[in-house]
């Protein structure tokens, strides 16, 4: 179910038929709320991660995501999870095109997309910023 759901949204950002992949190998974003640094999303070219930091687990005022309730657990995945793909533009847009084209971004390359385009989202509290 959740494959299919990812899938669905993939189809909804124009990245249907793409593997995730990345120009670069062992990347981390960090996920923040204000200053604090809420977890560490990775990828390694094969497997996404996603682990809260000492400093969440310590807090007691923002509750953990839903897809991600344990605070103490690592949680990893082929697939790029909903809360980063929500954060994309569609690649079928001009605007995004073009800025895809200027600046020599892979629209495969999802890492690079959430660099660029994933920081803020209107559907999330939450920041995503390159480690």
């Amino acid at each position: 179910m959740i494959r299919a759901l990812l899938q669905r949204l993939k189809q909804d950002v124009g990245l249907e038929n793409v593997e995730d992949s990345t120009s670069v190998v062992d990347e981390h974003l960090i996920l923040t709320h204000g200053k604090l640094e809420v977890a560490r999303v990775g990828f390694d070219g094969k497997t996404w991660t996603f682990e809260y930091t000492d400093a969440f687990r310590a807090q007691s005022t923002i509750t953990p995501l839903p897809d991600f309730p344990d605070v103490h657990h690592k949680y990893s995945s082929e697939d790029a999870w909903a809360f980063l793909l929500s954060r994309l533009p569609s690649p079928s847009r001009s605007d995004i095109r073009q800025i895809l084209q200027k600046e020599n971004i892979s629209p495969t390359d999802i890492v690079a997309l959430l660099r660029r385009f994933g920081e803020k989202s209107v559907s999330s509290p939450f920041d995503l910023k390159a480690a």
